[in-house]
This record gives structure tokens, sequence and C-alpha cells, in this order.
């Protein structure tokens, strides 16, 4: 597993089966809310999602969305509280990745339980 530490927190990377479940048991536990991040390969809208981010004040994890999509979508779905920078660019993104028919519909159910720290 690849971690690194900063300012008390501690970002691991989901590489292997082992990484995934063990991000799965950071995920079950209780949190007020669960910050997520992506990055992705430019700022068009059909730019790549390479990237996303979930994460608490203690640490978080990196996650390729190609290698473990179904662990980032349950993650977000069992979330009761998401807290996004520039959810405006984020949340639609998520939603054309994690969506299958609706995409607006999963839009619209994160977009409810989201906080957007973006001023």
């Amino acid at each position: 597993m690849s971690t690194t530490t900063t300012l008390g927190a501690t970002v691991r990377a989901v590489r292997f089966d082992s990484d995934a479940d063990d991000c799965w048991d950071w995920l079950t536990h209780p949190r007020r809310a669960m910050a997520v991040d992506i990055e992705t390969s430019g700022l068009k809208w059909t730019d790549e999602v390479r990237l996303v981010q979930l994460g608490d004040c203690q640490g978080g994890w990196a996650i390729d969305p190609k290698q473990y999509p179904a662990l980032i979508d349950r993650a977000l779905l069992r979330a009761d509280r998401l807290v996004v920078h520039s959810a405006g660019f984020d949340l639609p993104r998520l939603a054309r990745l994690f969506g299958d028919g609706d995409p607006k519909a999963y839009l619209d159910g994160l977009a409810r339980k989201t906080l957007d720290t973006r001023l």
C-alpha cells in the first residue's frame, strides 16, 4: 500500500483489492462528512476523470475510477454528507461516470447532500 502523511492526515492509494477492502472498512465508519475531489485530464466535459479522492480530517484515499468504479460509487451513495470544492465541476463528471441509466437523478442525489466550499 502506498501512503503519504501530511498535516497529520494519511492518504492511501487504492491499488490492490486488499487496499479496496481497507478503504471500504474505513468508509463504513461513521463520520460527519466525507470530502470528495476529482482530478481530470482537462477542463472539458469530455475529459477523462483520472482520480477520485475521498477523505476526512484524519485521512483519505486516492482511487482510480477505471480500476475500482464500484468502490467509488458505493462510497458516494453511502455518504450522508459530501464536502466538495467546486461541486459544479466535480459532481456532473461523477454523475456521468456512475449514473448509468439516469445521470441526472444520480447528480440530483449527490447535490442534495453536498456542501460546496467554493466561494
